[in-house]
């Protein structure tokens, strides 16, 4: 690997986005407060365990790329609707 790549994952180990990539590929690990709000809503939590990878992998990016908290809880009850109406 070049010194230019090297570099760039040393800086994304640094800024957080190498473990956010590692993280995004493990669908089996539902993020704590997408969970919680699957839990409250009867069928909602294995509507998701039944989608595809790739599905729950564009949820975990999305609720993960929000900066504030308030778009996150937005973005959690869009996933959970969007889920439930599958």
């Amino acid at each position: 690997m070049t010194d230019a790549g090297l570099l760039k994952i040393n800086q994304a180990k640094e800024n957080g986005e190498w473990q956010a990539a590692i993280r995004r590929e493990q669908v089996d690990i539902i993020p704590e407060e997408l969970e919680s709000e699957l839990r409250e809503k009867k069928g909602a939590l294995s509507a998701y365990r039944a989608l595809p990878d790739s599905r729950k992998k564009q949820y975990i990016y999305w609720l993960q790329s929000a900066k504030r908290e308030e778009t996150k809880q937005r973005r959690i009850q869009k996933i959970v609707n969007e889920v439930l109406t599958k």
